[in-house]
Formats: C-alpha cells, sequence, structure tokens
C-alpha cells in the first residue's frame, strides 16, 4: 500500500493534473459528498418554506424539491471549489502509486524530470479513473442487441493501455536525452527497453483481439 501524501507535499505541475471539482466533476465523483449532503439539505429546507401548506403534502412536490435542492448544492459548491482551484482529493493516491515506477531510475525531485512526467501524470489519472468507473478489464466486451444477438466489441482501455505505454516510451527517451552525461545511463537504458517490449507486447494483444472479434463477427 503506497502512503498517504499531503497535498503540500505535491509539486504543483502534477497537483494541476488531478481532475478540477466543478460542479460536473463533484456530481460523477464522491470527493465532496458530505458538502453536497449538507448544502442540499440547507437548500431543501429553505425551498420547502416557500411552498405552499397543500403542496407540502404532495409527495411529488417534495420530491421535485428535493432534487431543486440538490442541483442548486452542486452548482453552489462547484463554483467555489472552481474559483479556488481545488482538485480531487480521491486522485492524490495516484501520485505516489505514478513516481514509484520511476523514482529508483530517477531523480524524481529533479525540475526538469518532472515537468517531463506531468504530461504522462496526466494520461496516467485517466487511465486509473477509467479503470474505476468501468471496473471492466476483458480486452472483449459483450452487448446484445434487441433481438438478442451477442455483439462483440474491442474495450477501448486496450487503446489507451497502448497510448500510454507509448508515451511513456518517449518520455523516457527525453528523460536520458537529459540525464545523459550526468551518470550511467546502462539501467536506465535496461528500464527504457522493458518499456518498449511492454508497448510491443499490448500492440499485438490488441492486434490479436481484433482478429478475434473479426472473426466472431464472421461466425455470428
Amino acid at each position: 500500500m503506497e502512503k498517504a501524501v499531503a497535498k503540500k507535499e505535491i509539486p504543483r505541475i502534477f497537483y494541476e493534473c488531478f481532475s478540477l471539482c466543478n460542479s460536473s466533476h463533484i456530481e460523477q465523483c464522491s470527493c465532496h459528498d458530505d458538502e453536497i449532503r449538507k448544502a442540499t439539505d440547507e437548500f431543501y429546507e429553505k425551498n420547502v418554506a416557500d411552498l405552499t401548506e397543500q403542496q407540502k403534502k404532495d409527495k411529488n412536490v417534495l420530491d421535485q424539491t428535493k432534487m431543486l435542492s440538490y442541483n442548486q448544492a452542486i452548482k453552489s459548491i462547484g463554483k467555489q471549489l472552481a474559483i479556488k482551484n481545488v482538485r480531487c482529493p480521491l486522485q492524490v493516491k495516484y501520485y505516489s502509486e505514478f513516481l514509484s515506477t520511476f523514482d529508483e531510475t530517477y531523480d524524481v525531485e529533479d525540475r526538469r524530470v518532472v515537468e517531463i512526467l506531468s504530461s504522462l501524470f496526466r494520461m496516467f489519472i485517466k487511465l486509473k479513473i477509467y479503470y474505476e468507473k468501468t471496473q471492466n478489464q476483458e480486452p472483449l466486451l459483450v452487448t446484445y442487441d434487441k433481438h438478442g444477438n451477442k455483439i462483440y466489441q474491442a474495450n477501448p482501455v486496450e487503446n489507451m493501455i497502448l497510448n500510454y505505454e507509448k508515451t511513456r516510451i518517449d518520455v523516457l527517451e527525453k528523460l536520458d536525452r537529459i540525464i545523459n552525461g550526468q551518470k550511467s545511463v546502462v539501467g536506465i537504458i535496461d528500464f527504457k527497453d522493458e518499456m518498449i517490449n511492454i508497448y510491443k507486447h499490448k500492440q499485438e494483444n490488441i492486434e490479436r483481439n481484433q482478429k478475434t472479434l473479426e472473426d466472431r463477427k464472421e461466425v455470428d
């Protein structure tokens, strides 16, 4: 398990990669649920006070008022957080997980290294969010049409992983150029070669899965 990291310990260039906590984000993420619940109750109390006695007895009206209050809370809190440039606190866990793959090879406190890694970190976050939301890592996804026939689709995460690995190789090449001549690069070259092999393996898997998908479509 990665150790907890405080916001103040995260370089700003990495912190800016986390999702901005605007209205759209907090509506889909649980990072500010407590504040939203509290604000919703406050808006609800005010909105109910404006209803007639007859409306207060109508369940549909109260349900609509509750939804209105929730939307008001989302809009209000999202606006405040966005103005303050607050980033998703739940994504902080990705920081140490990401750096753990590089800190034995590079000086992750070097400003030049940090700036180059930040572009890859943004992709890493998106990939992790996708994984957590879908919880489906199968290379092929199966759905059904209205007649009950199977429909095979390639999992979009496969291409996301492939793009990430390709970008990581590019990043490693840039880092090599930065530190080349400052210390031995034998270990770094080995590390890059390992990433290239991973990339090739992912690419082969995608091509193999695409072939399987085409074969199944022909059979169906």
